[in-house]
């Protein structure tokens, strides 16, 4: 049960602790409905960090996707410079957005856990310092560890699909 499609969009960021309820609510009744009905998006996620989660950092989403050229196709593109009111509202009081269009390189999994782990590599030159084919080595192993059901390997663009929009 691995990830769908080649491509995710992941997203790290909070909101304004007075709005976390109707954060909630407005994700899971209008954004992700929103998105899952666009063409290639194939499927959507949302966790809440643990307690004592840095605020900035609470939540994190992720959207599969076909292919990249999802994220910059015009059906994308035209909802994301017509948001609803209700996201309008609701991404006044988004905090610390951390969006990236990302290149699937391995998903395996045997089924979905009850927590999820994020470990991201910041900064210039990630593939001069980081060797991700010795990475995709490694996965077979983590699978093997107690209490872990997947892993998923994902390679971010940060200067693909980053175009200035209404919704940003």
């Amino acid at each position: 049960m691995g990830l769908l499609g080649n491509a995710v969009l992941v997203n790290w960021g909070g909101i304004v602790e007075t709005k976390e309820i109707e954060y909630n609510e407005w994700h899971s009744k209008e954004h992700m409905p929103e998105r899952i009905s666009l063409p290639g998006f194939l499927r959507g996620l949302r966790t809440v960090g643990i307690p004592g989660t840095d605020l900035n950092h609470k939540y994190f989403m992720m959207y599969e996707a076909e292919q990249k050229e999802v994220f910059t196709s015009r059906k994308y593109l035209e909802r994301l410079n017509n948001p609803t009111e209700w996201t309008k509202e609701i991404l006044s009081n988004y905090l610390s957005p951390s969006r990236t269009i990302c290149s699937v390189v391995y998903s395996k999994s045997i089924g979905i856990g009850g927590y999820f782990a994020t470990i991201r590599f910041l900064g210039e030159k990630i593939l001069t310092k980081h060797n991700v084919e010795n990475l995709k080595l490694f996965t077979p192993k983590i699978l093997k560890l107690n209490c872990i059901t997947g892993i998923h390997v994902i390679l971010g663009d940060s200067s693909y699909g980053q175009m200035n929009t209404e919704e940003k």
